[in-house]
């Protein structure tokens, strides 16, 4: 018997936005040829700007504030009960920004302005998937034993 069940994923991470990270303007290039153009991407040679992009971002994405509300009936009621606001929700569907909620950022490890590493750690956004890119293998060694 097969398991025909399937996990519903977490309502921020689709539609969403992949940032690629690079001080090479020609490699970033060439992997934007290669995406899929239903892909929403945006792309950095600056680690700075897309750390900043990428953190004002993450302010945005709390969808349990513009549409839910907790509230209890009484004073000696144990469990709040949560309101959705229809018309909020409504709204939210159809906000175009919500395609550009960034929630993978692809980043190159040798950078000028601070490396990969560092940039990874300096991300607000705790479920942000990251992909770390990397020839230099002996750096990374050296900060996973430490």
């Amino acid at each position: 018997m097969t398991d025909d069940t399937f996990s519903v994923g977490h309502p921020f991470y689709f539609p969403t936005q992949v940032i690629l990270l690079d001080d090479d303007a020609d490699f970033l290039e060439g992997v934007t040829l290669m995406l899929n153009k239903c892909l929403s991407f945006k792309i950095f040679q600056s680690a700075q700007q897309a750390l900043d992009y990428v953190n004002n971002a993450y302010k945005n994405v709390h969808i349990q504030e513009r549409c839910y509300s907790n509230y209890k009936t009484g004073p000696l009621e144990p469990d709040p009960l949560t309101h959705i606001d229809i018309d909020k929700l409504h709204l939210e569907i159809l906000n175009g920004s919500r395609f550009q909620t960034a929630f993978t950022v692809i980043v190159d490890y040798s950078m000028p302005e601070m490396n990969g590493l560092e940039f990874l750690l300096q991300l607000k956004n705790p479920f942000i998937k990251k992909v770390l890119l990397t020839g230099q293998t002996e750096h990374l060694a050296l900060f996973f034993r430490q």
